[in-house]
């Protein structure tokens, strides 16, 4: 019996030992019927070399934890074939085979989550030759069974726009980090992750109501992606997921948790949680996810974030913090003046990114 062929789409940015990690558990997918597509946002670490490599060798283990359920599988078939393209070759199809199991990507420079991603995806748009894909955070390590739980989830409902697994933290197994996604208020743009610090061993129930579907895991009909489109790119990091679930909404498709899809993810190892770097780029999501979806509460937003996020660091005396935020407003501002109307995306053409980008962390998580 045939199943829904699968791209799987994972950005790597000088985090190649959580990529091959990852690619590691990937690779031991029971699912039958899957490619690999790696993004790299034009690293400086050997990320590229280093993949190679261990495509090359084949005969390699997960870098999966000891003491807890992680899957730790050795790759036993040999060498994993790969081709090797450009952005402006990847972005017209490629070459050859329609059917490699791993493409490496060259981006050439740091587009951020959304817009390194969005090159994989107009690769697979223009090879039209997979059902689904599935995006796939680098610093994760995917059970055996997880894509079989996604796709059968997806393929149980023809009003399905997307599907989240569970997250696992990576550190604390036996702690859900989320379920699926999360929901988002309509006023001031920040999110409530669904199931964060409950027990692994609770029961998870398989309908809840998300607004977004975790970008860090989401499976994706390929028809999605022309009809709703690709990662807004003006959010470059935090809050392309969200405007995307939202688009999907919108289009009358539903976002679905599958509870037995497991993941586990490092998450703030990636993005700094508390440091600068992630409270610039929260804030600015936050605030011109409002200003695409709801402009007239813009207002309301801005006063929120400051009474938020930026009076308590200012009580608290943490200034580089608090210069982030400070930036975050600025540039809201200026991409606001820019522009007579919400953020909107109609293609998936290349936007600028701020120049506050180019120090990001290993590994751009959404």
């Amino acid at each position: 019996m045939s199943v829904p062929r699968v791209q799987i789409v994972i950005l790597n940015w000088n985090g190649y030992k959580d990529t091959i990690g990852c690619l590691a558990s990937v690779f031991a997918l029971e699912y039958r019927d899957f490619g690999v597509v790696v993004c790299d946002n034009g690293s400086t670490d050997g990320s590229l070399e280093r993949i190679r490599e261990w495509a090359a060798q084949g005969d390699l283990v997960s870098t999966s934890g000891d003491d807890h359920e992680l899957p730790r599988r050795a790759i036993t078939g040999g060498p994993i074939h790969f081709v090797e393209y450009d952005r402006e070759t990847a972005e017209t199809g490629g070459l050859g085979d329609t059917h490699e199991r791993l493409a490496l990507i060259r981006n050439g420079k740091n587009l951020g989550f959304a817009g390194g991603t969005n090159v994989g995806l107009r690769y697979l748009l223009a090879r039209a030759n997979a059902e689904y894909v599935w995006l796939l955070n680098n610093d994760t390590v995917v059970a055996p069974s997880a894509l079989r739980e996604l796709v059968d989830r997806a393929e149980a409902d023809s009003l399905c726009g997307a599907v989240g697994g569970t997250l696992f933290e990576q550190r604390e197994p036996d702690r859900v980090q989320e379920m699926g996604g999360a929901t988002v208020s309509s006023w001031h743009g920040m999110v409530k992750v669904l199931g964060r610090g409950l027990p692994a061993s609770d029961p998870r129930p398989r309908e809840l109501e998300l607004d977004y579907v975790s970008g860090g895991c989401v499976l994706v009909r390929s028809e999605v992606l022309t009809r709703v489109g690709l990662l807004d790119e003006r959010f470059f990091i935090y809050g392309e997921d969200v405007d995307w679930g939202l688009r999907m909404r919108q289009a009358g498709l539903r976002l679905l948790y599958a509870p037995a899809a497991h993941i586990w993810h490092q998450g703030s190892a990636s993005s700094m949680r508390a440091s600068p770097t992630h409270d610039y780029h929260n804030i600015r999501g936050s605030l011109l996810l409002i200003h695409k979806h709801h402009p007239s509460r813009l207002p309301v937003a801005m006063a929120y974030s400051i009474y938020r996020c930026f009076l308590p660091k200012a009580v608290r005396r943490e200034w580089s913090r608090l210069a982030a935020v400070a930036r975050a407003y600025r540039d809201v501002l200026r991409q606001i003046r820019q522009t007579t109307r919400p953020v909107e995306v109609k293609s998936a053409g290349s936007l600028r990114a701020p120049e506050q980008h180019q120090s990001l962390p290993s590994g751009i998580a959404s």
